[in-house]
């Protein structure tokens, strides 16, 4: 239970001051990932009731913690990968800390500096 606690309220959190488009799909898949694990462990716990395999529920729990892993780390390249160049979401106050709110795009300093 606990990793489907990380994944689900732990790995969403930023600590950047500007997101990126792909952050929310990253947070999709984290609660994708945690709700998978969360389910599995509980359906082995029926399981074990019942004396039955847990091959299959274990399989999916472990699998899902590592994708939500290798996404955390950025390792799969394709959608989630952070692209650098549209740092463009501002993370201003708590309530935007897990990069699903909207913001407003990032303005140069010298035009914000000028207002």
């Amino acid at each position: 239970m606990t990793i489907g606690y990380l994944t689900i309220f732990r790995f969403p959190l930023t600590k950047e001051s500007f997101i990126t488009p792909q952050k929310p799909r990253r947070n999709a898949v984290y609660f994708v990932c945690g709700v998978t694990m969360i389910l599995g462990i509980v359906i082995i716990g029926i399981q074990l009731m019942r004396d039955g395999s847990i091959f299959w529920p274990e399989m999916s729990t472990i699998g899902a913690f590592g994708v939500a892993w290798l996404t955390k780390g950025q390792a799969i390249p394709f959608f989630l990968k952070d692209d650098e160049r549209q740092r463009r979401i501002p993370v201003a106050d708590l309530r935007n800390r897990w990069g699903w709110g909207k913001g407003s795009p990032r303005q140069d300093s010298r035009a914000a500096a000028s207002v």
